[in-house]
Parts: structure tokens; sequence; C-alpha cells
């Protein structure tokens, strides 16, 4: 499986690219009712895109889309499939992700010049924690998930 990207400043050229694409994948494919597998940014790029295939083609039909991370990750996780794990493994939600890196940036090395910006927002000059330390804290990890 490979994943390929076409960039342009001009939609209707990636359009007309995306269309090609389509019409060789469904010559192509093993399984007619498999849909073709299309990441895309936003909606509206969505719907714009079948307006434009059912245009050209007359119809649009049976295609699955996805945003970006959904996408990724169900690649991400048809490819763990082929190894046969019992157990696939899940997108963390926002607040799994959230705590995480509550528990990473209460963690953080004060030394450790990476961290210097995130230190000086939740210590003192003295690399003492401030008094609203939990509630920045909070925030930063949020802000991060």
């Amino acid at each position: 499986m490979s994943i390929q990207l076409y960039f342009s400043n001009r939609l209707d050229k990636l359009a007309d690219q995306f269309a090609l694409m389509v019409d060789l994948e469904n010559r192509r494919k093993e399984n007619i009712f498999k849909p073709p597998f299309v990441i895309a940014p936003n909606a509206n790029l969505i719907k714009w895109l079948q307006l434009m295939l059912a245009r050209e083609r007359s119809v649009c039909m049976n295609m699955d889309f996805q945003f970006l991370e959904t996408g990724l990750w169900s690649l991400l996780t048809n490819m763990d499939s082929e190894n046969l794990n019992p157990k696939p493994p899940k997108l963390l939600d926002n607040d799994c992700l959230q705590m995480l890196l509550l528990y990473a940036l209460q963690n953080l090395d004060e030394n450790k010049i990476e961290f210097e910006p995130i230190n000086h927002y939740l210590l003192n000059p003295s690399n003492i924690k401030r008094p609203d330390y939990a509630g920045r804290l909070w925030q930063v990890s949020e802000k991060f998930a």
C-alpha cells in the first residue's frame, strides 16, 4: 500500500488528477465494492470533489472520504491487522492524551534547555512552582492535547 500526495495551487488541476486516479483504481481493483480510500483536509473539499466527479463522470458514489487524523489512523490499523494482533490499537481521545501530557509535564527535567519555555511558564526563576502551578499545568496540557 502506498500513499500518493499531489500538490498544486490550482484545484481544478488537482481535481483532474484525482478523477484520473479514481478511474485507474476502479479499473485495477479486485473487489469492485471496495471504495477508493481518500483522505481530505475538510468537508468543503470533500463536497467539492464529489460535485466535480459527478459533473465529469455523471455519478460519484462508493467513495471512502476520511479526514486526515482518522484516515491515517485507519491506514495504520490496517497495517497492524496484518500482524494478526488480537487487540488492535485504539486512537487516544483528547482526555486520555491530556492526562498523559499532564503526567509528562509534571516530570519535566528542569535543567534541559529544550524545556526552558515550558519551565519558564510553570516555574519561578528559582525553579520553584508558581502559586498557580496546577492551573497553568492543566492549561498547557489542554493546549498540547
